[in-house]
Order: structure tokens, then C-alpha cells, then sequence
């Protein structure tokens, strides 16, 4: 259903098919209608706001679900975003359905996410590239994608090749509409997990994006690979 009914059509519906009875306009349900049994992850999400409480960040809900409950990713965002059992209160900002939360509480909530941001830069390295440098969370290496800066945006649209700086390739990638896509690969390669910094090297005039983590300071792009470091040939021609 992609909308709410008026209370009194509501009210009659649920009567009608005797799910609840109206007493002043409060909907009780009928003692004969069963508990609906909860799927193994919407109760994944209901453990969370047990142990932990009622609301919670996103970041939170993630830790527990993902990392003690074992929860798969993906069906944890899924379900995150369209769970009845789930309301967003903010911007990364979660509650059970049903819960009373003070105001004052969600403010609080929103200033921790607000100082726990790290905010992404970028710039010109001596080499030539324009680097971009962020801190990868689990929604960025779970869909290989992140929002891309205005700067870093307005030079780069459009498709690239991507590679390791020791030359490993990890094919084409996207940025467009404000966003580069096609990541998943190369998190995966490289081992990236949550709150790694990781540094894309854009050497635009070759289309090539280089991608590395790094610590919490951008790193000096210093030579491209032009050949496998590992080819016997070119290390004794280099030698010769």
C-alpha cells in the first residue's frame, strides 16, 4: 500500500475483517487474531534495540547486526530502509516502531554522527593527478559506491580504468549523476574495511584512476606503472 487510509476507512476495514475492534477511535486488536512470527531479520533488527536501545544510529545498528548477529549485508540494508518494525527519525537515525523518544535524544544522536564524519578532500599531487581522499564506511564497500566532492565531480564524469598503483587491473569504473560506481571489485581485492581511508590518483589525460588505502592523511603520488614489475625482461633491460 503506497498510502494511509483515512482513520474512520481505516478503522472500518480493520473491523470488517476482524482484526480489531474501535474503541474511541484506538484500534484493539482481537484476542483471536495470532502473533505474526518475525522473519530472522527484522528480529536481527529487534535484538539490536534490545541490547542496545531505542534510538540508535545507523553506525550502531551495523556494528551489532553485521558484526554479532552476522546479519548479511545486503538484506540488512534492505530491511533497514523497509522493515515496518523500523522508523527513521533522522538521517541516520533509527527507532522501533512505537517507542517514545525525546526530541533532545535524536539531537544528540545526529551531533555524534555529525562529529564522527570525516570529512573527504582533494587536490593536485606533483605527479599531475587529482586525488580524493575519504573514509570508506559499510554502505560505500557494500555497494561499491560513494558521493563524489563538486571539484573532484566536475573533472572526472564519465568512465575509467581502474588500478592498483603496483599496476594490478580491476577494470572499468563510473562517476556520474554524482556518484562512482563499480568499486566492489577493487574493495574487495585491496581488503577494505570499514574506517579505512582509502585515495583515488586520477591521471585524467589517460582516463586511469588509481585507488590505494591509505592512513588519515592523503599520500604524495609520486610515478605511474607502466610496466609488470614482475617481468623479467623489462627489470634486465632496466639493469642493462
Amino acid at each position: 500500500m503506497s498510502f494511509v487510509p483515512p482513520p474512520e476507512a481505516l478503522g472500518k476495514l480493520l473491523e470488517f475483517y476482524e482484526i480489531a475492534v474501535l474503541q474511541d477511535r484506538i484500534a484493539v486488536a482481537e484476542a483471536s487474531l495470532e502473533k505474526a512470527d518475525l522473519g530472522v531479520n527484522d528480529q536481527g533488527l529487534v535484538y539490536a534495540f534490545e541490547a542496545l536501545g531505542s534510538p540508535l544510529t545507523r553506525e550502531e545498528l551495523e556494528d551489532y547486526c553485521l558484526d554479532e548477529l552476522g546479519m548479511n549485508a545486503n538484506s540488512f540494508y534492505v530491511y533497514l530502509s523497509y522493515s515496518p518494525l523500523v522508523v527513521k527519525l533522522a538521517t541516520g537515525v533509527f527507532s522501533l516502531v512505537g517507542q517514545d523518544v525525546d526530541p533532545g535524544t535524536i539531537e544528540q544522536l545526529k551531533e555524534k554522527i555529525r562529529e564522527s564524519r570525516f570529512d573527504a578532500t582533494s587536490g593536485w599531487s606533483k605527479a599531475g593527478t587529482l586525488w580524493w581522499h575519504f573514509q570508506a564506511d559499510r554502505p560505500t564497500i557494500n555497494a561499491g559506491s560513494h558521493a563524489v566532492p563538486t571539484f573532484v565531480l566536475n573533472l572526472t564524469s564519465g568512465e575509467w580504468r581502474l588500478q592498483t598503483v603496483d599496476g594490478l587491473q580491476l577494470g572499468g569504473v563510473r562517476i556520474d549523476n554524482g556518484f562512482a560506481s563499480g568499486f566492489a571489485k577493487a574493495f574487495s581485492a585491496l581488503g577494505v574495511t570499514n574506517k579505512d581511508f582509502l585515495q583515488f590518483d586520477f591521471d585524467i589525460s589517460k582516463r586511469r584512476v588509481f585507488i590505494r588505502i591509505v592512513g588519515i592523511e592523503p599520500e604524495e603520488f609520486s610515478s605511474f606503472v607502466e610496466s609488470d614489475e614482475f617481468d623479467e625482461e623489462a627489470t634486465m633491460d632496466e639493469d642493462n
